[in-house]
């Protein structure tokens, strides 16, 4: 049974270190796109919410009630 060289460890660590490293920047995109979907959804449910809010505000102002 042959043993492993040298030079195939290291080539076998640097491959480790690319698949760890390319995990991690999945995981970051994965975090960023998870972020970008709950802002959407969080702003979506809650504009017509605020314009509502805001043309009875100002309804309010410009008929003079209080």
């Amino acid at each position: 049974m042959a043993l492993p060289s040298s030079e195939s460890n290291g080539t076998r660590a640097s491959t480790l270190h690319l698949i760890k490293a390319n995990h991690n920047q999945f995981f970051i995109w994965r975090e960023f796109l998870w972020g970008a979907i709950a802002g959407a959804f969080g702003e979506g449910m809650m504009h017509p919410i605020d314009t509502v809010k805001t043309r009875i505000q100002s309804q309010a102002i410009l008929c003079g009630s209080q």
